[in-house]
């Protein structure tokens, strides 16, 4: 049985390692070294590491003196290998227990055999389903290399130690290239193993955790231009590799340095880089490409840096206008970008959006609101994904994502919204935006949560790159300032006011509003209302932004003990896209999910179900009963989230796990309320003292006057 040395370069990798290293030692083929490579970390990843080689004694540990990068720490493990075959893998990333087993079946006389690598975001088991077949490749070998990664390879040691020389390891990123092209040179055919799994691990963190290919676009564009020409002139005289490096190195000059020089001002430097490939760079390799791509390359070949620019401005612009006519989405977004932004500012012009144009609610209907009541001097507009929603005011309607839409965004001086705008919108020069946000933080937030579970894996990268445009983040308590400065990296202006939301549980919580706002929505004024308001679970969901959601409280159950005295009114959260059927509990159970306001869904509730929605903390300030059905508890603290107080011990209310509990604290409402006073004052202390009821007008006073 052959052995087989996994390389495993590891820097600062607390957070992955043991998860990634159990991967590898779970391996069904059991004749492996695993050579890790300490490459100067400062985190907890040595002790890790020492823990672990203790117990399995086919780890093998090296520490480095400073941080040497990846290049140089897969060179010293590959000096220090016994095995015969060489295996590359990295720290935050895992493999199916049988993936160096099926590389190792299937290998033959072949001196390369590479699997089929996965995208994931966590460590899970996971099943494989398809051919197990191996695949031979000769001619068309190369395609095996086109993400430029050497992991996930099965590679005979001695292809690569017997000209160590040609690996380049003066370089922090695509050092993969310098062993690819190593592969190329020494084989004829390469064995290819689709049920042989590599889970390539999505950091979802490119700011806290970035991984390499996260890292700074400038320094990767310099590095791997760098990269390819040392590898041209080393191989100048290797037709097939210098063939692989010419085709990789005009896929990565179209799809990144093309983007990167249009977004960037350093392309004098860059372009010197490109000059100097080019001389060593094979001009037929331009032959079955675009004219766009050609015209391009002339200059860099002639080395003329102003016609370069020149060609470079005008393809920009075509490209812009030729991805405007696909679709209204990249036609408006050209507008927006070349039109829209140049035209006046309007100083007395305020744009209102909230949760992405679903409702009038929130923090800006009364931010809204409170301006038509001290008769500002603005002008407003109302962002909405249906306009003719009845609104106080004579505020301009406007459809999210029109052309109008796009018009009055770039119009505006001042934006209000309590989520996010996308990030395509770039905020102008005396632009104002006000981000009010839309509670009181249970959940982990951003840049305080592992790993992202959500639909989409750039959750992170996004977020920053929306929040760098705030002015203003108005704060609940200091609590959430405290977890805001934190997790959303915000800087500038907290308004540490209160919600302008709850201003109307001080304003309308009596007898003869209450009974009002029951008769707009039809409900009986003589049953007391259960408000169910659930949230959203980041793990199960349609697409991004559309989740499912399984009606777990048994509203059978629930009638049958209550409905003589109580009705049920749902909220689920805006996030949820599944609507409920609740046509069989008629003058029971209403679904209030497209209601603009919960507030005023509080006002008209005696008493609160919810489960790790943050509606609770708003709700705490009428002082009435909440109940917390948590029945997947630790799945959601453990896995998905996590949460930033503890469930058991901090809550004004108990927790419930089953709708026999639910029904039961109903009954005994009284004696629930009274055992948890004391709890339930400490609670209203910590989060609802800066409410009061006027924080609107604070808002105004700070940001509009």
């Amino acid at each position: 049985m052959e052995q087989v040395s996994i390389i495993m370069p590891v820097y600062n990798s607390e957070i992955y390692l043991w998860e990634s290293l159990r991967s590898v030692l779970n391996q069904t083929y059991k004749n492996i070294e695993v050579i890790l490579i300490n490459d100067g970390s400062t985190d907890s990843t040595l002790d890790i590491i020492t823990s672990l080689a203790r117990e399995d004694k086919r780890i093998v540990n090296y520490t480095t003196q400073g941080n040497k990068g990846v290049a140089q720490s897969r060179l010293t493990g590959l000096q220090m290998a016994k095995g015969s075959y060489i295996y590359f893998l990295d720290s935050d990333d895992f493999l199916d227990e049988r993936a160096i087993e099926r590389l190792i079946n299937a290998k033959g006389n072949n001196l390369v055999t590479v699997g089929k690598m996965v995208n994931a975001t966590k460590y899970e088991k996971q099943e494989f389903i398809g051919n197990d077949e191996p695949k031979i490749y000769r001619k068309k070998r190369t395609k095996l290399f086109k993400k430029r990664s050497i992991l996930h390879a099965l590679i005979q040691k001695e292809i690569l130690i017997d000209e160590i020389d040609k690996l380049v390891v003066d370089a922090r990123h695509f050092s993969d290239l310098s062993y690819i092209a190593r592969v190329i040179e020494q084989t004829s055919e390469i064995v290819y193993v689709s049920s042989s799994i590599y889970y390539k691990r999505l950091r979802n963190d490119p700011l806290n955790h970035p991984s390499l290919m996260q890292e700074d676009m400038l320094s990767k564009l310099q590095s791997y231009l760098t990269m390819m020409s040392v590898l041209k002139d080393r191989y100048s005289s290797k037709l097939k590799v210098k063939k692989y490096l010419d085709h990789q190195f005009l896929n990565y000059y179209r799809k990144s340095i093309v983007t990167y020089l249009k977004k960037q001002n350093q392309s004098e430097e860059i372009f010197e880089l490109l000059v100097k490939i080019s001389n060593c760079f094979e001009e037929k390799a331009l032959q079955n490409k675009s004219i766009i791509l050609k015209r391009e390359f002339k200059p860099i070949l002639q080395n003329n840096y102003l016609k370069y620019t020149k060609i470079m401005n005008a393809h920009n612009t075509l490209r812009d206008i030729k991805r405007a006519g696909r679709s209204k989405h990249y036609l408006y977004t050209f507008l927006y970008r070349n039109v829209f932004i140049k035209i006046q500012m309007d100083d007395k012009l305020i744009l209102f959006e909230s949760f992405l144009g679903k409702n009038y609610s929130d923090s800006p209907k009364y931010i809204y609101e409170e301006l038509l009541n001290c008769e500002a001097d603005y002008k407003y507009v109302w962002i909405f994904n249906e306009v003719g929603k009845e609104i106080s005011g004579n505020a301009k309607q406007v459809k999210r994502f029109s052309l109008r839409y796009y018009y009055y965004l770039a119009k505006a001086k001042y934006w209000v919204s309590n989520s996010r705008i996308p990030k395509r919108f770039d905020k102008r020069e005396g632009n104002i935006y006000l981000q009010t946000w839309h509670g009181t933080p249970l959940k982990n937030l951003v840049f305080d949560m592992r790993d992202v579970h959500s639909a989409n894996p750039h959750y992170k990268r996004d977020f920053y790159i929306q929040s760098r445009r705030w002015d203003y983040l108005i704060s609940p308590n200091q609590y959430s300032s405290d977890i805001f400065r934190r997790a959303f990296m915000f800087d500038k202006k907290m308004l540490e006011i209160g919600y302008p939301r709850n201003d109307v549980l001080y304003k309308k919580n009596n007898e003869d509003e209450i009974n009002k706002l029951k008769r707009k929505m039809q409900l009986p004024l003589d049953k007391k209302v259960i408000l169910y308001a659930p949230t959203w679970r980041d793990d199960q969901f349609y697409e991004a932004g559309k989740y499912k959601f399984n009606l777990e409280l048994d509203l059978n159950k629930v009638r049958k003990e209550l409905s003589e005295e109580y009705v049920v009114v749902l909220r689920m959260h805006y996030f949820i896209a599944n609507q409920l059927d609740l046509s069989e509990y008629k003058d029971f159970a209403f679904d209030f999910s497209k209601y603009d306001d919960i507030s005023e869904l509080y006002l008209i509730s005696d008493l609160l179900i919810t489960d790790y929605s943050s509606v609770f903390f708003d709700y705490a300030n009428l002082r009435r009963p909440i109940l917390f059905f948590t029945y997947d508890l630790e799945n959601y603290r453990d896995k998905l989230r996590g949460f930033y107080i503890n469930m058991e011990t901090d809550l004004p209310g108990p927790l419930l796990y089953n709708t026999d509990g639910i029904v039961r604290s109903i009954h005994s409402i009284d004696d629930i309320s009274k055992k948890f006073n004391k709890k339930y004052n400490e609670f209203y202390r910590k989060f609802c003292s800066w409410d009061d009821g006027h924080a609107a007008e604070k808002t105004i006073k700070e940001v509009f006057n």
